[in-house]
C-alpha cells in the first residue's frame, strides 16, 4: 500500500501508458481484439503495476531530497525488477517458436508487457516521482527503524 493519492496516481501512469501503447503497436501489427488479445491486456495491468509500485514505494520510503529518494529506490529496487523482467522475458520467450496463432499471439503481447511495463516503471515513474513526487514518509534515516521497533513491539 502506497499510503500518498499523488504518489498512488503517479504510480497509475506506468500501467495506464503501458495498456495505451500495446494498443497503439496493436494496432500497428494489425492484432485484432479477441479472447486472448483481452486476457493478455487485463494481465498486462497487473504485471506493469509491479513495476511501479515497488519504485514508488522505494520512494516513499527513502530519506532525502526527491532527486535522492528516486536514487535510491532505483538503487535497491532496480536490479530486482530489472531480474524479474528479463527472465519473466525468457520464460515467455520459448513461445518465440510456436507454430499455433494463439501462443504466438500470446508471445507478441507477453513481450510487450514486459518490455513497456519495465519502461514505465523503471523510466517514466522515476522521472515523474523526481519532478512531482510527494514528501516521503520518514524525515531523518532512524524514523524508519523506529516506526519499525514500535509494530515489534506491539505484536510481542
Amino acid at each position: 500500500m502506497i499510503g500518498n493519492i499523488r504518489a498512488s496516481v503517479i504510480t497509475l501512469l506506468g500501467p495506464c501508458f503501458s495498456v495505451i501503447d500495446m494498443l497503439g503497436l496493436m494496432y500497428y501489427f494489425s492484432i485484432d481484439f479477441n479472447t486472448v488479445t483481452i486476457i493478455c491486456l487485463a494481465l498486462s495491468v497487473g504485471l506493469t503495476i509491479d513495476f511501479s509500485s515497488h519504485i514508488t514505494i522505494g520512494f516513499m520510503s527513502s530519506v532525502g531530497s526527491r532527486y535522492e529518494r528516486v536514487c535510491g529506490g532505483l538503487t535497491h529496487l532496480g536490479p530486482p525488477l530489472t531480474h524479474a523482467g528479463i527472465t519473466t522475458f525468457i520464460a515467455t520467450g520459448i513461445l518465440v517458436f510456436s507454430t499455433t496463432y494463439v501462443f504466438k499471439l500470446f508471445f507478441k503481447m507477453f513481450m510487450m508487457i514486459i518490455a513497456f511495463g519495465m519502461f514505465h516503471g523503471l523510466v517514466l515513474v522515476p522521472v515523474v516521482l523526481w519532478k512531482l513526487g510527494p514528501d516521503g514518509f520518514f524525515e531523518r534515516d532512524g524514523d524508519f527503524k523506529e516506526e519499525e521497533d514500535k509494530i515489534v513491539s506491539y505484536y510481542k
